[in-house]
């Protein structure tokens, strides 16, 4: 009998728990946003945790009255536009936070290299060709949408 290996990982980020099939929707809104303005133009607009709280809030809007409703400009789900705002906010309060307090901030990850953004970017399009192959496959889920949801 062999010896059970050993996998020290306690306290660690268990990245298994983020659902990518969902977060895949938002990394089409920032392709979206790249194409249109330019890639991490974001960052610079003046104004912005302001601006982009508005247009998160504008997303959830929507949103509340019909979360299957799809943005008329982008045509992705205005809650996964609301989602990538959302990660915007949280990016400018970490940059806050570690302008104020560099020491204090162990969480700041820093931008990948080329390399790593390379294959980070191979993996979303595998990933989108997989969801395109499973979306056009017939499936016994067809009558509930992407929340469970039975439609008839």
């Amino acid at each position: 009998m062999s010896e059970q290996g050993k996998k020290y990982d306690d306290g660690k980020l268990d990245w298994s728990l983020l659902d990518f099939s969902a977060l895949e929707y938002v990394v089409e809104v920032l392709q979206y946003g790249a194409a249109k303005y330019g890639r991490d133009n974001w960052r610079g607009v003046p104004d912005a945790p302001r601006r982009y709280f508005a247009a998160l809030m504008r997303h959830l809007a929507v949103y509340s009255t019909d979360p299957q409703a799809h943005d008329e400009e982008s045509g992705l789900p205005h809650i996964a536009h609301a989602v990538c705002n959302a990660l915007f906010l949280l990016s400018f309060a970490l940059d806050r936070a570690a302008d104020e307090a560099p020491e204090a901030t162990p969480h700041v990850i820093p931008r990948p290299d080329a390399e790593l953004e390379s294959a980070l970017h191979a993996m979303a399009m595998r990933l989108k060709q997989e969801r395109l192959e499973r979306d056009r496959a017939p499936s016994a889920l067809m009558s509930q949408n992407r929340w469970g949801e039975h439609f008839d």
